[in-house]
């Protein structure tokens, strides 16, 4: 008996010499890890956004996958070499939260002001476009040489002058004839010819009817056709994306057009082009596939700064 009170003070005077084990410390992470550098963002806020990257991302796919324009999303992210991007990186999908009016007009400013030019040097790296700050080869030139012929010429008044002036438009008579015959070439032109929409010559990307209308949830157009019908580009741009990396899209290609312009086209059978090409528009691009394996039909896409667009107001009316 005594042992055991000997024993029953002995572990009770040790268990109270142990102390209790503080609990494993909770690190919040925070959300936000943009750098503002000063510019009046609130860091506080977590509801950002966040797109984790996976295998067969790039900035192109993950912009279109969720309305925005890539250079915004790269603005975002402080990107300035798509080429990094890692399998499982964050990107934050929205702007961190501005503490004041003054400070979300600056950035807003800063974001259109700020030009994005893209050069395809590595496309086999996750398919990415790189920024380089030269204009790239292909956008060379695309304006032309500036015009300085013929020159206008100013005349002094006087009653030669005025003569001289007469004799140049002797013999140019507009009448309803000259009318009307322009207005029989314009009708004659086919409806390929394209009509021009924010600089860009746009035109139908196959032949067929259209099967899906444009809607907040579609962000397209269904095409109908025949598999292994050609698909056209829509425009004439870049190849950015080619691939089928994005659900729901099954095997899609996305061109670049201008810095404003975009255009999309899923469920491909098969992919006739490769990142970084440039593309004439009418020019084969694919051949028309499936998207649930039994009607053919191409999903088409027009992308204004990242926002899905009703692609019937830019293509020529049938």
């Amino acid at each position: 008996m005594f042992t055991r009170i000997v024993f029953l003070i002995l572990v009770l005077s040790l268990s109270a010499c142990v102390s209790k084990p503080n609990p494993s410390p909770v690190v919040e992470r925070p959300l936000n890890r943009y750098s503002t550098g000063g510019s009046g963002f609130d860091q506080s806020s977590s509801e950002r956004k966040v797109h984790v990257v996976q295998g067969g991302d790039t900035l192109y796919n993950i912009a279109l996958r969720h309305g925005l324009d890539v250079r915004q999303l790269a603005e975002i992210n402080n990107i300035t070499n798509p080429e990094e991007l890692q399998i499982g990186q964050e990107l934050y999908l929205q702007m961190p939260f501005p503490s004041s009016i003054e400070s979300m007009t600056t950035q807003q400013e800063n974001l259109s002001s700020k030009p994005m030019l893209y050069s395809i040097s590595q496309p086999e790296a996750l398919g990415v476009i790189g920024y380089q700050s030269n204009v790239p080869e292909y956008e060379k030139g695309l304006a032309g040489p500036i015009k300085t012929e013929p020159r206008g010429s100013v005349l002094p008044y006087s009653d030669s002058a005025r003569d001289q002036l007469g004799k140049q438009t002797e013999g140019v008579v507009v009448t309803q004839q000259t009318i009307a015959n322009a207005k029989e070439s314009a009708a004659q032109q086919p409806a390929s010819a394209g009509v021009n929409r924010g600089g860009v010559n746009w035109g139908w990307p196959v032949e067929g009817r259209i099967v899906s209308g444009f809607s907040d949830k579609s962000k397209g157009v269904g095409i109908g056709g025949t598999l292994q019908q050609p698909v056209l580009a829509a425009a004439s741009g870049t190849v950015v994306y080619s691939g089928n990396g994005l659900r729901g899209y099954g095997n899609l290609i996305i061109i670049k057009h201008s810095d404003s312009y975009l255009s999309a086209y899923g469920h491909n059978s098969k992919i006739l082009v490769h990142e970084g090409e440039r593309v004439a528009k009418g020019q084969k691009i694919a051949e028309m596939g499936s998207a649930d394996g039994s009607s053919a039909k191409l999903h088409f896409e027009i992308r204004e700064k990242g926002k899905p667009v009703n692609p019937l107001g830019y293509l020529p009316a049938k």
